[in-house]
């Protein structure tokens, strides 16, 4: 009977401690991926060339290169999110009247709501605005 009381403490002090690795784990990248959303994109490309000099020992010449290509990337990627970011609103404002008229009156309620949250989330991990309210 110890032999078992002690096998199932050790057991549930290894799943504790699994448990405790696998949230830390989650929360860890999960701030470091809010923390890298909410620099602009001049500020990723230096991230991602300060990366990449490390994983391939980039010279110089190739770090200048190669950081020029990925400003201007970022440059495009951002000229093309201003560009589409009104027609993605609408229709996101679109699809949410959508849904909102299909539901019930006891439903409504909950999924302004969920809309409130939806777009306090968006603000709080440093993502691009969400829609609106209307």
């Amino acid at each position: 009977m110890n032999k078992l009381k002690i096998g199932a403490v050790i057991l549930l002090i290894f799943c504790l401690g699994a448990l405790a690795g696998s949230v830390g784990t989650q929360v860890y990248f999960k701030e470091r991926i809010s923390h890298f959303m909410k620099r602009d994109h001049r500020a990723r490309a230096e991230f991602l060339l300060k990366r990449l000099t490390e994983k391939l020992d980039l010279t110089r010449a190739q770090q200048e290169t190669i950081g020029n290509i990925l400003r201007e990337s970022h440059a495009k990627i951002r000229d093309i999110d201003r560009k589409f970011r009104p027609e993605i609103k609408k229709i996101i404002n679109e699809d949410f009247q959508r849904i909102r008229e299909q539901l019930d009156d006891v439903q409504k309620p909950k999924f302004d709501e969920f809309i409130k949250r939806f777009r306090k989330s968006h603000r709080k991990k440093g993502l691009p605005p969400p829609p609106p309210e209307e």
